[in-house]
């Protein structure tokens, strides 16, 4: 360091030998090269976390994706009839937020495809058609896959909305076993995002509803769960919203996860 002073010291005298438009462009260019330095320093521990897209490509590159989800949300809206201890429908919508890692094209297979599923007795699946072209591939009552069909080039974004509708018989009798959570109470339902194979950015599971209290959640009521349903991680605790207007109650339930890869299923238990 000293020694870069002194070699500073000499050559300020021969900078005052130039022309003042250069000395004020040595001294502009210096207030420039040091800012960078400052600001580089600074910023560093920041820019080379790896939560920003360039570590989420690099994490779907090494899972041998053709696109990565930027961000997903499910939203779950339970519709209960009045008196009723179980819902007698719910309506999932499924945001996704996709970044092409190749160029994704119907012909050549965007390999996006939808799974909607219920393991409730009785129940049915039904289908709904989202914001692209889309071809059923499985129709059976309570299992509905289709795939989704669109363009995107190499480097571009594309949100893309699923749906389906699940219809609970008039006698569900609301306990039973559930991977992941066991034993279910009378008023308590779990809500799982199967994640099979892609690598995602930000995972957010939403369970709402209009005609029904949704409970406090308890700790360990969110978590991630590996393909054999052994719990990985607990989520940071789920909140717990509501409101009250113009003649609406509304309550919901949120969870969020982080960095979800291939093979890790994200679950959401709810009560009421």
């Amino acid at each position: 360091m000293m020694d870069w002073l002194k070699k500073i010291v000499e050559v300020v005298p021969i900078l005052l030998l130039y022309p003042l438009w250069a000395q004020l462009l040595f001294i502009v260019s210096g207030v420039l090269l040091t800012s960078s330095i400052i600001v580089f320093a600074a910023m560093y521990p920041q820019a080379t976390k790896d939560e920003s897209l360039p570590g989420l490509v690099q994490l779907g590159k090494k899972h041998g994706r053709r696109y990565v989800l930027e961000a997903v949300t499910m939203t779950w809206r339970l519709d209960f009839a009045a008196g009723a201890p179980q819902p007698k429908s719910a309506d999932v919508r499924t945001v996704y937020t996709i970044f092409a890692l190749e160029d994704l094209s119907p012909e050549k297979g965007s390999d996006f495809s939808e799974q909607y599923h219920t393991g409730v007795p009785g129940a049915r699946v039904a289908y709904l058609q989202g914001t692209e072209q889309e071809k059923e591939t499985e129709r059976a009552l309570q299992n509905k896959q289709w795939s989704v069909l669109f363009s995107l080039k190499k480097g571009q974004r594309k949100t893309v909305v699923t749906g389906a509708k699940i219809l609970y018989p008039p006698d569900t009798p609301g306990q039973g076993e559930s991977h992941g959570f066991g034993k279910l109470g009378a008023r308590e339902q779990p809500f799982f995002y199967p994640n099979l194979e892609d690598v995602i950015g930000e995972l957010t599971v939403v369970v709402q509803s209009e005609t029904m209290t949704l409970q406090q959640p308890r700790y360990g009521d969110a978590g991630i769960w590996d393909e054999a349903w052994t719990k990985l991680d607990e989520a940071s605790a789920p909140m717990l919203g509501s409101s009250d207007s113009e003649g609406i109650r509304h309550s919901v339930l949120v969870a969020r996860w982080t960095k979800l890869v291939p093979k890790k299923n994200a679950g959401l238990l709810a009560r009421w």
